[in-house]
């Protein structure tokens, strides 16, 4: 391969990546613009940062890890946070979570999922739930 090939070759993979990276951008911040007053249970035993995740999960079709880094660190500063931390706050989501019929995927290679009938379950329940607080 020519210089000038592997140079282009280099640049259209940047620009690749770039494109990609500003996708995820937009995905992220539309789904923040979107109704962010959902209410859980309170007997579903979720830290606030498992909160957080779970409304991403709620929000988009299928939630990467950057996305779920964003929304748990924009307010915070300073270091970069673990990437592993997504993978043990989804683990602990799972196990509290399925008590309630709830199952979070994974899609390999991209990131984590909720399928549209545990959107719709946790909305009913989540709405059950204000029902009820509110009486």
């Amino acid at each position: 391969m020519s210089a000038q090939a592997s140079l282009m070759s280099r640049a259209l993979k940047s620009k690749d990546a770039r494109i990609a990276a500003l996708e995820d951008q937009v995905e992220y911040l539309e789904a923040q613009l979107m109704d962010q007053d959902v209410k859980f249970p309170d007997a579903w035993p979720l830290t606030p940062s498992e909160r957080k995740v779970l409304r991403q999960l709620l929000k988009l079709r299928v939630a990467k890890q950057n996305s779920l880094l964003a929304a748990l660190y924009s307010e915070r500063g300073g270091d970069e946070p673990e990437p592993n931390v997504i993978r043990v706050l989804i683990s602990r989501m799972r196990r509290n979570l399925l008590p309630f019929g709830i199952k979070i995927k994974t899609v390999r290679g991209e990131g984590y999922s909720l399928s549209p009938e545990m959107k719709a379950r946790i909305k009913s329940l989540c709405d059950t739930e204000q029902e009820g607080s509110a009486a």
